[in-house]
């Protein structure tokens, strides 16, 4: 890791990282002098580290990338634009809230204490780290560089260009705030089937795909070739397609409940094995909708991803089948599934 006072200023460029050094970049006729490359590398690093998935395709990255030139140009700076995404505003599937308000709070932080609150998080420790390593001994002098774009005169011409600054490309309307609700027998038994699977933890025991009846399969083969996305991306999880079903996944924000999408990204890192990513998933579907369902399924995703075991993940995942179990009256299957899963904990 650098030392922290080259960390300080790396979280202090980015958090400042302003509109008109992104319109520059995104867009160099309209600057005399757009700014250095240093700009686009950084707001890579970030919108690398702040994907669900551990190891981002690079389409989800440039997905990733592209919205924050947006949140950037819409509110000015990186540090306002990770307040947004942190407060869970302009949410986009695939992105993550938690490692967004990890940003947000170190780029909050007196220069002084950016070093400390980093090392808070493990997950920013390391990219930062491996970023900062790669740089070498250009770093400060390409942070210079970007001080120097900063403070050099603006030309008539640049001024001229810059306004009235253009709406952005690309699509940062809210969600609508009433998707249309499904109505499908089918998707509903093969969404419970879902939440069902999990309650079979063994800990130590992966294994990848849904375990389906003849039934449920010929129901998951129907909703997959459906056109309704929502549908389409259940049956596509459901018989294992999980990557057809993670480019059709983003078309969901609006289309449907926001929690059920995020249940959907959620299963498609589940069963694919990819815990780590499940968990990310299952915590914004919880955020959305407290409720017994997203309980056991971020239970579950705590569970299998503490290999070995993580005693604060074990526990997180015990107090949540605990909380739901206490609310529930009476014998009942979910209650029994519940009970097992943390027999096994």
């Amino acid at each position: 890791m650098a030392s922290p006072r080259v960390l300080a200023r790396l979280v202090s460029t980015a958090a400042n990282m302003s509109a008109g050094a992104v319109l520059s970049i995104r867009d160099p006729s309209r600057s005399p002098e757009p700014a250095p490359p240093i700009v686009r590398d950084v707001l890579r690093l970030i919108a690398e580290s702040v994907c669900i998935a551990a190891r981002p395709e690079e389409a989800l990255i440039a997905q990733a990338e592209a919205h924050l030139f947006g949140l950037i140009e819409r509110y000015g700076t990186m540090r306002l634009a990770m307040e947004t995404l942190s407060s869970g505003g302009r949410r986009l599937p695939g992105i993550s809230h938690e490692k967004a308000h990890a940003w947000s709070v170190v780029m909050s932080s007196s220069l002084a204490q950016v070093d400390s609150v980093l090392r808070r998080s493990p997950h920013l420790v390391l990219v930062v780290g491996k970023w900062v390593a790669a740089q070498g001994d250009t770093l400060e002098a390409r942070l210079d560089g970007y001080q120097r774009w900063l403070d050099s005169p603006i030309t008539a011409a640049a001024l001229g260009d810059a306004l009235p600054v253009p709406v952005a490309e690309f699509e940062l309307a809210p969600p609508a705030s009433a998707p249309k609700p499904i109505d499908d027998e089918g998707a509903t038994r093969l969404a419970r089937t879902l939440i069902d699977e999990k309650r079979a933890f063994e800990p130590g025991v992966g294994g990848k795909g849904v375990r389906l009846t003849p039934s449920a399969r010929a129901e998951a083969e129907r909703l997959a070739d459906c056109s309704e996305p929502y549908l389409k991306c259940l049956g596509l999880i459901g018989l294992g397609r999980f990557k057809d079903a993670e480019d059709l996944l983003p078309t969901l924000r609006g289309a449907c409940d926001e929690s059920d999408m995020w249940t959907l990204w959620g299963n498609r890192y589940y069963f694919d094995g990819r815990y780590e990513d499940a968990v990310e998933s299952f915590r914004s579907a919880r955020a959305v909708r407290d409720c017994d369902a997203t309980r056991r399924d971020l239970a579950a995703a705590f569970l299998r991803s503490s290999k070995p075991a993580d005693e604060v993940q074990v526990r997180a995942a015990i107090d949540l089948l605990t909380e739901s179990i206490r609310t529930m009256e009476g014998p009942s299957p979910d209650r029994a599934a519940m009970e097992s899963m943390l027999g096994s904990a």
